[in-house]
């Protein structure tokens, strides 16, 4: 979904739940860097699920707000990393066949899966050979395929237009991932959960081959912590930010409620973990942890405690490419990773 390469600077923007992270990116020969970023956060009842019930107020707030934020950027040129709450995902077996005569087979059968017309959709998909464990017969080709409205990219395209920026692409965010993580030659969990949602991706070949929601989202801590502690969204909220997974052994209240919502996850990702590995016949080796709730002090710890079988760790993509010496605050990079990874994914389709 992304138009002819033009320049070698863009900006990245992912449209988060509760903010807006814009990275601009310049592509030097074979590498990259990171020249500038900005965060926006939204107020409680301005965040981007709201912006988004109706075209005309997400595109005029939508695009005021981009414009004001990207006057001290250099490009005008922008890709999106659309939100995996507002992607449609589905996946089906076919018999072998050459992958000549593969193309044609996915595009007849992924019809059937599409809520409407597949001219309504832009449509992506990854293909990946299996054979069944245990079973002496043909491989099967196992395809993940994702749907973006057409009607969404519109009004992406209307909002750049309304930010005078040059609309160059837009991709669903797991696809990002591919790139960010092109190095790590094993198959792989990416954890991510942000404030409205979460979902793990499984990788392997270097391709996103599945995709799993997961229940636990920083909103859902949050909102456990305001039942207990009677405080406002942004009185807890500031709790969490200063405290995380840290707590002092006198309070034992919000130990417990924090410990119940480790022990669901953990739950959760071990699950997702284990039926993935049995569905595909491999073995994951290693879980990387990105979004905001990787940065809450003392989650990385807490979580791999719960976690045993495979290393976990947080993925910081800052550490894999090039930086501008005058950036600062570089540790939040993990938050960065998908408004970099649609810049990845424009340089390197």
């Amino acid at each position: 979904m992304f138009g002819f390469l033009s320049g070698k600077r863009i900006l990245g923007i992912d449209l988060g739940t509760k903010n807006i992270k814009i990275v601009e990116v310049e592509k030097f020969k074979d590498s990259l860097m990171l020249l500038n970023y900005i965060i926006i956060e939204f107020k409680f009842e301005a965040q981007i699920t709201n912006i988004l019930q109706t075209s005309q107020i997400f595109e005029e707030n939508l695009g005021k707000i981009l414009e004001s934020a990207v006057k001290e950027f250099k490009t005008k040129n922008i890709v999106y990393s659309i939100p995996t709450s507002y992607v449609f995902c589905s996946y089906f077996s076919l018999p072998h066949m050459p992958i000549a005569t593969l193309k044609q087979a996915v595009f007849y059968e992924y019809k059937k899966y599409l809520p409407t017309s597949e001219k309504d959709y832009f449509i992506n998909s990854r293909n990946l050979l299996l054979q069944p464990a245990g079973i002496e017969t043909a491989p099967k080709w196992f395809i993940f395929f994702s749907a973006v409205p057409t009607n969404f990219i519109e009004k992406l395209k209307n909002v750049s237009n309304i930010a005078k920026l040059n609309f160059k692409g837009a991709e669903a965010e797991f696809y990002g991932l591919e790139n960010l993580f092109k190095n790590v030659n094993d198959n792989i969990l990416v954890v991510d959960i942000g404030y409205g949602y979460g979902y793990s991706v499984l990788i392997i070949e270097n391709k996103v081959v599945f995709i799993q929601k997961l229940k636990t989202s920083i909103r859902t801590i949050i909102e456990a912590l305001k039942t207990l502690l009677e405080t406002s969204d942004k009185e807890t909220e500031e709790v969490w930010v200063k405290k995380g997974f840290k707590l002092m052994p006198e309070e034992v209240d919000l130990k417990n409620n924090l410990e119940e919502i480790l022990n669901n996850l953990s739950v959760e990702i071990n699950k997702t973990k284990d039926n993935l590995e049995d569905r595909f016949n491999t073995k994951i080796k290693g879980i990387y942890l990105i979004g905001g709730l990787s940065l809450a002090p003392g989650f990385l710890e807490r979580i791999s405690e719960k976690i045993s079988t495979v290393p976990v760790n947080i993925f910081n993509p800052l550490d894999f490419i090039n930086v501008d010496k005058s950036l600062q605050n570089l540790q939040i990079g993990p938050i960065l990773s998908n408004a970099l990874g649609a810049c990845l994914k424009y340089f390197y389709p």
